[in-house]
């Protein structure tokens, strides 16, 4: 999927001109050490210690995102260990939430969040709405040309792979569907589920099965499928039987594999990659 994203923001609860040059101030502060941190190089390096006294006046960063609760509070608490005299305040929810708590929070003239982590779908109609910040990391060069912004507005932080995956005992192994017209099949009808306003792989799999895209989402409609509102609710209930396939995150796939979940892949001729950049407020949270 190709985006336009961006990146920056942090700031501080101020007022006045010399509040608001102070906001400024510090919302380019915590935007560079929060990036300089996932990005670290020769160049971050050498700026960070002159900015770091400035970011020592602000004691949170509010972080909105749609990740995993492990792996957000993982990145959270190696943030807070290079600058402890920060906390980093997660806010959890659905990339279709994190969105609209944003522009909720806007229109109410309070703009709560510092940095967020999500879908690039969002992320784009963020930047729209005006809602993201400008910055350039020194390291996004580094960046392999799909996972940042052209114009450096954007990095991405994780991508996630969107893959199918079957009940093992629900499903012989013989039947496992491996292309998708096979979802077609009757077996399949009312057996399949689906994230709620999954639009990015919609899109993205329309473009990839070419002339015959309509047909098989016509057809994949007609099938019945079950919704649910996250891929992680969608592989438990798979792997519970309550339907025999969906689309799921491939690396939640490998995880309830290890524990023995009886799931599987299903060898379907490709997957969609959802990227998650990181992007940073045009106003931070603190003003």
């Amino acid at each position: 999927m190709s985006v336009v994203l961006k990146s920056p923001g942090f700031a501080l609860r101020t007022c006045g001109n010399n509040g608001l040059r102070l906001h400024l101030y510090l919302r380019k502060v915590f935007s560079f050490l929060f990036l300089c941190w996932i990005f670290p190089g020769p160049l971050v390096l050498a700026q960070e210690s002159e900015l770091t006294s400035g970011a020592k006046r602000e004691k949170t960063v509010s972080l909105y995102t749609s990740m995993e609760a492990r792996e957000s509070r993982l990145i959270a608490d190696a943030f807070q260990q290079r600058y402890p005299f920060l906390t980093v305040d997660i806010a959890r929810m659905s990339s279709n939430r994190v969105l609209q708590r944003i522009d909720t929070e806007h229109r109410a003239g309070r703009d709560l969040f510092d940095t967020v982590i999500t879908s690039g779908v969002e992320v784009r109609q963020l930047i729209k709405s005006g809602l993201i910040g400008a910055y350039v990391s020194p390291e996004a060069k580094a960046f392999f040309s799909d996972s940042r912004d052209a114009q450096g507005r954007w990095v991405d932080v994780y991508s996630s792979l969107r893959v199918f995956a079957y009940n093992t005992r629900a499903v012989p192994r013989n039947t496992v569907p491996k292309l998708y017209d096979d979802l077609l099949g009757p077996r399949w009808k009312g057996q399949i589920g689906l994230p709620d306003r999954e639009y990015s792989w919609f899109a993205t799999a329309l473009r990839a099965l070419g002339n015959d895209g309509v047909k098989f989402m016509q057809g994949l409609g007609r099938q019945k499928p079950n919704f649910r509102p996250s891929h992680v609710l969608v592989l438990q209930l798979v792997a519970a039987g309550e339907f025999n396939i969906g689309l799921v995150y491939q690396h939640e796939l490998e995880r309830y594999k290890k524990l023995a979940a009886p799931v599987d892949l299903a060898p379907l001729p490709f997957a969609t990659k959802n990227i998650h950049p990181i992007a940073l407020a045009a106003q931070g949270a603190a003003r």
